[in-house]
């Protein structure tokens, strides 16, 4: 092979070389690499995205997914607690006086144990003998009355009467407990097992 053709030969391979490098060039600053991940939000996070970049030029979308900070269940829509502010899924959401609450800050607000809320809910139906609070409910009939005494000390119920004729009355405020703990216990399955117990006694005595 003549020196002409060798120069051309090699010439041709350069060139070659020299396209493919700047195709390269152009590849690698357009290249815009994105990769995408859900991540769990941290406790009082609300939903968003954040973008962030890599040395290469590439970036990496992060969308957060909200979960309920209380029982940790994932949630596309939540509520915001007015006391603490932790995202709160439905089950979760207590609402007291036209106000979303987790349940640790409604108890705060408002403190009734599940005993005091079977006790409260059998005044309310009616029922008034303690013997019968306390059988259907599974409550020593000692628990009853210090239950009473609770909810007496919160204004939740009023005591009328004097020693064996004592009679106990349901007060607003006695309501409008019972009505927000029906939404803490209402799904349990002893409340449910009590509440049909006491609907049958209160049948049972009409």
């Amino acid at each position: 092979m003549e020196a002409q053709e060798v120069y051309e030969a090699l010439k041709r391979i350069a060139d070659r070389l020299e396209h493919l490098e700047a195709r390269l060039s152009r590849l690698e600053s357009q290249r815009l690499v994105l990769e995408e991940r859900r991540v769990a939000s941290r406790e009082g996070e609300l939903e968003g995205r954040t973008y962030l970049s890599l040395p290469d030029g590439g970036l990496i979308k992060e969308t957060r997914v909200p979960f309920c900070d209380v029982c940790g269940k994932q949630t596309e829509k939540f509520n915001l607690c007015k006391g603490c502010g932790r995202k709160l899924c439905s089950s979760c959401s207590m609402l007291y006086k036209n106000r979303v609450y987790c349940p640790d800050c409604l108890n705060e607000l408002l403190p009734l144990t599940k005993e005091e809320y079977k006790v409260l809910a059998s005044l309310a139906n009616g029922l008034k003998d303690l013997k019968k609070i306390a059988e259907i409910s599974s409550i020593r009939i000692e628990e009853v009355r210090a239950c009473l005494k609770s909810m007496l000390d919160k204004s939740l119920i009023e005591e009328e009467g004097f020693l064996f004729f004592t009679d106990f009355t349901v007060l607003d405020k006695g309501l409008e407990a019972l009505a927000t703990y029906r939404q803490v216990y209402g799904n349990e399955e002893d409340v449910t097992s009590f509440e049909e117990s006491l609907r049958r006694v209160v049948n049972e005595e009409e």
